[in-house]
């Protein structure tokens, strides 16, 4: 087991004790009786968790970013770093290899030209 500090960037909406209570939050387009949420954007790699990994900054960053006008919150946990259910596309080159052969796949199922370009930012 190696547990590492993750955090999750929420925005602001003055419900801090909700969050202590009902947090990590999953990141979907749907409620859980399937309608799409009011204003809810696709997530960009899917319905999930999102976290940062280890680095508060990167978090902060987010923050700044995407909630920068309504102003956010940061939450911090720990998760096992050797966990199955985590999926590294950053240190993990395998895991890399099987999201971009994913990628093809879904490319040549939708008939699409191009696959969507990965950035990842070194902060």
């Amino acid at each position: 087991m190696k547990l590492t500090k993750i955090y999750q960037t929420l925005e602001h909406r003055n419900n801090n004790e909700e969050i202590e209570n009902h947090g990590p939050y999953f990141c979907s387009l749907f409620y859980e009786n399937k309608k799409i949420k009011t204003g809810a954007k696709t997530p960009w790699l899917g319905e999930g968790y999102y976290f940062w990994d280890t680095r508060l900054e990167n978090a902060k960053w987010w923050g700044e970013t995407i909630y920068k006008s309504k102003g956010y919150v940061i939450c911090q946990t720990l998760y096992d770093a050797h966990s199955p259910l985590l999926y590294d596309l950053l240190g993990d080159l395998k895991s890399f290899d099987e999201f971009v052969s994913l990628a093809e796949e879904i490319k040549k199922k939708n008939k699409k030209k191009k696959l969507v370009s990965l950035l990842f930012f070194n902060i």
